[in-house]
C-alpha cells in the first residue's frame, strides 16, 4: 500500500487523542474523522479534506492548514495557535471557542459574546468570509444576515455590521498603501 492509499483509508476513522505530533498529512482524505483530543502539533495538512471532521480540543497548534477543507469541522476549543490557516475553507466550521491567537489567513474580530461565539474574518481565494458558531457567510450575506432588521440580538447584528464594516475599510486603506 502505498502512501496515497494509507491517507485515503483515514476517511471516519476513529483517531481520538491520537498522537500525530509532526505528522505528514498532506492531501490526507479525513472527511468525517474523529480527532477529538487528537495532538496535532506541526502537523502538515496542507490540501487535507476534513469535511465533517470531528476536531473538538485537538492541538493544532503551528499546524500547516493551508487549502484544508474544513467545511463543516467541529473545532470546538481547538487549539489553532499560530495555525497557517491560509486558504482554508472554513465554510459551516464550529470554531465555538477556539484558540486562534497568531493564526495566520484568519482573525478574531470580537469577543467572545455570552453565547460563547465570537464573529471571525477568514479568506478563501479573494473572497472574504465570516463565521460566527457554526454559520458561515460571504461579505455581503454578513452584512444582509447580521444587519437584517429580523435577527435576534439587534445590538450584537449592529456590533457585527460595525466590526466588518471596520475590517472593510481597513482593508482597503491597506490596499490602497501597498499600491503607492
Amino acid at each position: 500500500m502505498n502512501h496515497d492509499q494509507i491517507l485515503d483509508d483515514l476517511r471516519g476513522a476513529n483517531l481520538i487523542e491520537a498522537d500525530l505530533y509532526r505528522a505528514d498529512l498532506r492531501g490526507a482524505d479525513l472527511r468525517g474523522a474523529d480527532l477529538r483530543g487528537a495532538d496535532l502539533y506541526r502537523a502538515d495538512l496542507r490540501e487535507a479534506d476534513l469535511n465533517g471532521a470531528d476536531l473538538q480540543w485537538a492541538n493544532l497548534a503551528r499546524a500547516n492548514l493551508r487549502e484544508a477543507d474544513l467545511n463543516g469541522a467541529d473545532l470546538y476549543r481547538a487549539n489553532l495557535r499560530e495555525a497557517d490557516l491560509n486558504g482554508a475553507d472554513l465554510r459551516g466550521a464550529d470554531l465555538y471557542r477556539a484558540d486562534l491567537a497568531g493564526a495566520k489567513g484568519i482573525m478574531q474580530i470580537s469577543g467572545f459574546d455570552a453565547r460563547g461565539y465570537a464573529l471571525i474574518r477568514w479568506f478563501k481565494g479573494k473572497e472574504t468570509w465570516f463565521n460566527s458558531g457554526c454559520r458561515s457567510f460571504s461579505l455581503a450575506t454578513a452584512l444582509v444576515h447580521w444587519g437584517s432588521e429580523a435577527y435576534a440580538d439587534r445590538e450584537r447584528g449592529q456590533n457585527y455590521v460595525a466590526a466588518i464594516k471596520l475590517c472593510v475599510k481597513l482593508q482597503e486603506l491597506n490596499d490602497e498603501s501597498r499600491r503607492k
